[in-house]
């Protein structure tokens, strides 16, 4: 989820993709 929520972060995304990672939130 590590990957997944840099991804998102580098992309500027990951306030409206959190969902897209579950493993995340927990």
């Amino acid at each position: 989820s590590t990957i997944c929520y840099a991804f998102l972060q580098a992309a500027g995304l990951v306030n409206d993709h959190l969902v897209s990672c579950p493993g995340h939130r927990g």
